[in-house]
Parts: C-alpha cells; sequence; structure tokens
C-alpha cells in the first residue's frame, strides 16, 4: 500500500522557482488506481502535464494530482468523460448546479428502474417455487392482479390491429417487468376447444407505477382464489391433456370454473427442433354448495 510519505520521497522534485511537481516515467510509483485515472485523463485532456523537451519526462504538479482525484469522485458517480469535461469547464456556480441536478435525476431514473427488475425478479422466483410445489400437487393460492395483451391467437400473430401493435410498442419498452402468458377461456377448456393464445402479463403492481392502464387490447384480471397447477406443454401436449385431473380435483372439492386459465411461463427449451414450455397456470374458482 502507498502511502502519502511514499509519495513524496519518491515522486516530488523541485523545480527553479520551488514548486513541487509529481514525476511520471516508466518506473511509475503512483498507486493503481490513480495511474488508471491519470492516463486516461491525460489521454482525453482532462488533465495536461508539464513535458521536458530533453529527457521527454512529464511532471504533474500537485494542483493537477487534486484535479485528477477530484475527477475521480465524480466519474465515479456516473459522469462520462465528456461530462466531466463541461462540468469542470463551467465556471459559474449555475452550470454546475445544472449540471448535478442532471445526474441525480438520472440516478434516481435508474434507482427506480433497478427496484422495479428486482421487483419482478421476486415475484418470478415466488412463482417458481410456487410451480416447485404445483408440479406435484394442485395447490390453493390467490392469483394475483394482472394486465395482461395478447399478441397471437391460435398460433396466428395478431398483426393487422394498429392499436395492438402501438400498445406492444409500449410494452416492449419494458420486457423485462413482464412474463410471457398463455390463456384459454373458460367454455373452450371445458368443451376441449383447443383454442389458445399467447400475450404477455405484467403484475398490476408493476404496471400500475409505470402506467399500464386497462384498454380496448389491454385486460385487467383482478386478484381471485384459484387452483395452481404446473405441467410441461408441447404441441402434443396441451393444457387440455390435462383437463380431467383439473375437473376431478375440482369435483372433489365442490369448486367449479369461474373465468379464464392463465399461465406464467416459466422457462422454454428446444432440443432437436422440439419446443417445451413449462407452465404454471392459475384456474379461478368458486365454490358451490
Amino acid at each position: 500500500m502507498h502511502t502519502y510519505a511514499d509519495l513524496e520521497r519518491v515522486l516530488f522534485v523541485k523545480n527553479g522557482k520551488g514548486r513541487s511537481f509529481f514525476l511520471c516515467t516508466k518506473s511509475e510509483r503512483l498507486p493503481d488506481c490513480w495511474v488508471s485515472a491519470r492516463k486516461l485523463c491525460e489521454r482525453k485532456g482532462l488533465i495536461v502535464p508539464h513535458k521536458d523537451s530533453v529527457s521527454n519526462y512529464r511532471y504533474f504538479d500537485a494542483s493537477q494530482i487534486n484535479h485528477l482525484l477530484n475527477m475521480q469522485k465524480y466519474q465515479k458517480l456516473g459522469f462520462t468523460l465528456y461530462e466531466l469535461m463541461d462540468l469542470f469547464e463551467s465556471r459559474g456556480n449555475d452550470m454546475f448546479l445544472e449540471l448535478m441536478e442532471q445526474k441525480e435525476k438520472e440516478l434516481l431514473q435508474e434507482s427506480v428502474s433497478m427496484s422495479l427488475r428486482l421487483h419482478s425478479i421476486h415475484l418470478s422466483l415466488e412463482c417458481i417455487a410456487l410451480a416447485e410445489r404445483a408440479q406435484h400437487a394442485i395447490q390453493f393460492v390467490t392469483r394475483p392482479a394482472l394486465y395482461r395483451i395478447s399478441y397471437m391467437q391460435d398460433d396466428v400473430i395478431l398483426a393487422d390491429d394498429a392499436s395492438l401493435n402501438e400498445e406492444l410498442r409500449v410494452w416492449s419498452k419494458s420486457s423485462e417487468l413482464q412474463f410471457l402468458s398463455g390463456r384459454i377461456c373458460a367454455k373452450d377448456f371445458i368443451s376441449g376447444q383447443e383454442h389458445f393464445d399467447y400475450g404477455f402479463c405484467m403484475y398490476e403492481t408493476i404496471g400500475d407505477f409505470i402506467g399500464i392502464r386497462k384498454n380496448d387490447v389491454v385486460r385487467q384480471y383482478a386478484e381471485c382464489s384459484a387452483l395452481a397447477y404446473c405441467f410441461e406443454a408441447d404441441a402434443q401436449h396441451t393444457i387440455l391433456q390435462e383437463k380431467e385431473k383439473l375437473l376431478q380435483f375440482m369435483e372433489a372439492h365442490h369448486l367449479v370454473l369461474d373465468g379464464d386459465i392463465l399461465s406464467q411461463v416459466l422457462y422454454s427449451a428446444c432440443e432437436d427442433h422440439h419446443y417445451q414450455m413449462r407452465h404454471m397456470i392459475w384456474v379461478p374458482y368458486k365454490r358451490v354448495i
């Protein structure tokens, strides 16, 4: 570990006017974290050394070193080199204040974005844990409130709806906060009709925060009582192959289906052109006496 005493002993030289300089040679003795910052700032012209025309040595006086270390702070705060140039070329306090307030705003936005992503991961982890239990036994749960938008119906992309396309563009800006979702309506499930659609779902808590709203193409599903069940799906095995198991369970517990069955796709895989998805489904129900 280099100390200030080391620096003073090795790096200070005196010019004829009694001014102290840091000598920069091939056997550089600045701490590593200072050396990398010094090289970068020197290359970008943020600090300019005094160069000896005879020895080709470069000298940095104490003011330049202090300036370098001050810049390091702002670089760690996320300022780019170009922003640092604006920051330190500004002579008035107003410009400095404006640049700092802008950086504060950017960091707050990054913080909010990071918090939302962490919350999304937390909800996904909870769903994965539920799916592990639901793979072995059907679970009684509360389905969370959701926003949902469809993009595919019976394997056909819904590309002709202008309002849908516009809303999908909005959703694409926050794809890390949503999950792939399958859906089959109660009537088609009971009758065994293979009418499925795929779309994106977002937890209502997240959607409300980023401005997602119910409209002609975005559906809102309220929180409700549901059965949770996990299964593997492919082209030959859909939720309809799980129908008898689910209906028998519901009958045994005096339940009836009460709305669309939604899924959260936990993962998808492809092996030898064979695609498979793992679905954690919510089956809404109501009790009958």
